[in-house]
């Protein structure tokens, strides 16, 4: 069996806790019972104060004590995860170091690596391939973000990526001097959980699931629906997602589409597929994703998908806008809901190859067989 170590920024703290990280959430927890791999984490920053805990067949090893540590706590912090890695590692061998996200925890994992000289795998989980100016998001803006990713990208062996426009990204960024080590491994959807509604009547509703940030440029998708109210005017758009300054009702306030927007606020996971079954139209309106969780989730349960062309939104529809193009966008809109029963049809019959390729069991499969290419070449070179 292989042992995992997993350094991150953030893990569930129970069961119940999927925060902003769904998908990590079920990675972890299907990989701890695939009777492949041992898997440890240390997580940097959340859940902080909360001593050691087993989650699933996991320990997982917490080290802040605040909600926002500043520079030098960090500094702490990261000492405190090496310290505690490499006293487990002296005990109990590891074979893969992996983190999740390529910033800060890659950095860390990054150290251990090149010390203990163990495999690393680091995945692409934010912002670590962006630049966007107009709303400073990217790690690529901020001199130690990019430091850390670029340190993190020259040790690891594998760097994940969790769709075909990060690889494009890395690409465009990098070259080929880190695009060689790229692997596409996008995380899974629960089929379980994500299923398609028995057919129905529309509904004459939109829905988008994306918290109150400006990478989700809820600006765009509010003025798309003006325009879509025009020519439907019985149409709503169903908004979820974390907006606990009210931001999102100000902003259709000011662009004039207060009334056709119903604000959910943050929706519990389980939640998610009867709301996604509930609707017509799953929209996406990001000017950059990694992959995008809520849009493979919608296409499970054969929702048809209009989406800026950011994450896996071109690995699972051709109904594409230009981040940022918010006229594109409605106009995408408009023809799935003119062509509604067709583009129904269309979904239903993905649905088969959908789970083939991106079911969570497969996902966790891809990742052990990465793990254990690296850990045969390991074996190869000592000999």
């Amino acid at each position: 069996m292989l042992r995992v170590g997993v350094i991150t920024t953030g893990f569930s703290k129970d069961e119940a806790d999927y925060g902003g990280a769904s998908a990590m959430h079920n990675f972890i927890r299907e990989l701890s019972f695939s009777n492949s791999a041992d898997v440890t984490i240390f997580t940097l920053y959340y859940p902080y104060d909360h001593p050691l805990y087993e989650l699933f067949n996991t320990k997982v090893y917490t080290f802040a004590t605040e909600a926002d540590p500043g520079k030098a706590a960090k500094l702490k912090i990261w000492r405190k995860c090496r310290v505690k890695f490499e006293k487990i590692h002296d005990t109990n061998k590891f074979d893969i170091i992996h983190s999740f996200w390529s910033g800060e925890s890659g950095y860390v994992a990054s150290l251990l690596s090149k010390k203990l000289g163990i495999p690393m795998v680091t995945t692409i989980c934010g912002g670590e391939a962006a630049r966007l100016a107009r709303i400073n998001y990217g790690s690529q803006l901020k001199l130690w973000q990019k430091y850390f990713v670029r340190k993190t990208f020259e040790q690891a062996k594998v760097i994940i990526s969790l769709s075909e426009y990060i690889s494009d990204k890395m690409k465009e960024l990098y070259g080929g001097r880190f695009f060689k080590k790229v692997k596409l491994a996008p995380f899974g959807t629960d089929e379980k959980m994500f299923y398609p509604a028995k057919p129905g009547q529309p509904k004459g509703k939109l829905i988008n699931i994306a918290g109150a940030l400006p990478v989700k440029s809820h600006k765009d998708l509010f003025t798309a629906m003006k325009l879509v109210h025009d020519k439907f005017p019985d149409y709503i758009l169903d908004c979820y997602g974390r907006n606990e300054r009210g931001m999102l009702e100000e902003l259709a306030k000011s662009i004039g589409v207060y009334p056709l927007i119903r604000f959910n606020g943050f929706i519990d996971y389980g939640k998610i597929p009867d709301a996604l079954n509930g609707a017509d139209i799953y929209v996406l309106s990001s000017l950059y994703e990694a992959q995008n969780m809520s849009l493979l989730e919608a296409a499970f349960c054969s929702l048809p998908i209009v989406s800026t062309d950011v994450g896996m939104a071109r690995e699972l529809t051709s109904h594409l806008a230009e981040p940022g193009d918010h006229k594109q966008l409605a106009e995408k809109i408009m023809y799935v809901i003119e062509n509604l029963e067709a583009e129904n049809k269309k979904s239903l019959v993905k649905t088969e190859e959908l789970k083939k390729r991106f079911s969570l069991k497969n996902s966790v499969n891809n990742f052990i067989d990465i793990y254990r290419s690296l850990t045969s070449n390991q074996q190869h070179q000592a000999l």
